[in-house]
């Protein structure tokens, strides 16, 4: 993910969502719009390589993803 961020400006969840799909890595895409929205606090549907770290970090986000 973070090669595909350092070549592009952002990453959209739908992108994200095909990424994993593509790798074998099985989400609903309603939960990774959810975990997007915890850091995609302009709900922009986009996240930077930044934001992706933040992201990929949070407490939060990684919480609510062992519960789901």
């Amino acid at each position: 993910v973070i090669r595909w961020l350092t070549c592009l400006d952002s990453l959209e969840v739908d992108e994200m969502f095909d990424m994993f799909t593509q790798n074998g890595i099985m989400v609903n895409i309603g939960t990774l719009k959810k975990l997007f929205a915890i850091i995609d606090k302009k709900n922009t549907g986009m996240l930077d390589l930044q934001n992706f770290k933040k992201f990929a970090l949070s407490e939060e986000a990684n919480q609510r993803t062992s519960s789901c």
